[in-house]
């Protein structure tokens, strides 16, 4: 994944990742901020079991959004288990529907986690369902990657212990980015059309920000 206009992520975003045959690195292990920092070997543990979940909307409006992403994590699946698994254990994908509610979002969560006891959630298809989600992780120290939401509270939570990582899009560079590319190309008075929900807030907010640089 190419990170987009000089963004650095948090190398244990990285280390989540690439990671994944020898097992799954605790978020709390290695809290730095540059991947300089990062130490040349750190412990390795399985949270959980192998069960990966995924928090999706697999059913209405959405749900061709919610199948490309089951695909996409099934190929990772199938491709680690091919060799060998993790710490020899076959990786396995449990998926909820969270039809694009908030509200559905969190049981399906909860229930991922208390239930499947999975050992990392993937998830958010959408910006309001992936909030819902996010105090309920932190609680409960459970690895969320965010792999489509793009706002940017999603990650930038304010969780003093953060369980929360992403690869998708953050909408406050791509505001930014957009912003560029409009006042590069002689924009001189734009306007904003969004949605009313966190997307759209999240969307005004990095605009803004962009527009007063």
């Amino acid at each position: 994944y190419r990170f987009p206009f000089g963004y650095t992520p948090r190398c244990s975003i990285v280390s989540l990742r690439f990671n994944l045959k020898d097992g799954l690195v605790a978020p709390h292990i290695a809290p730095v901020q540059t991947c300089e920092d990062f130490p040349s070997s750190v412990p390795v543990v399985i949270i959980g079991g192998g069960i990966v979940g995924l928090v999706a909307a697999l059913s209405g409006q959405s749900a061709k959004s919610g199948e490309a992403l089951t695909r996409g994590l099934t190929m990772a699946i199938n491709e680690v288990n091919a060799s060998g698994g993790v710490l020899g254990r076959p990786l396995e994908l449990v998926r909820r529907d969270d039809e694009s509610n908030p509200s559905k979002g969190i049981l399906a969560a909860r229930e991922l986690v208390q239930r499947e006891k999975v050992a990392v959630l993937f998830g958010g298809l959408d910006t309001p369902v992936s909030l819902a989600i996010v105090p309920l992780v932190n609680q409960l120290k459970v690895p969320f990657m965010g792999i489509w939401a793009a706002g940017t509270k999603i990650t930038e939570n304010g969780a003093a212990d953060n369980y929360v990582f992403r690869v998708s899009a953050v909408d406050e560079l791509v505001d930014e980015a957009l912003v560029k590319y409009g006042v590069d190309h002689g924009m001189k008075k734009p306007g904003m059309i969004l949605i009313n929900n966190p997307w759209g807030e999240s969307n005004e907010a990095g605009l803004k920000r962009a527009l007063e640089k």
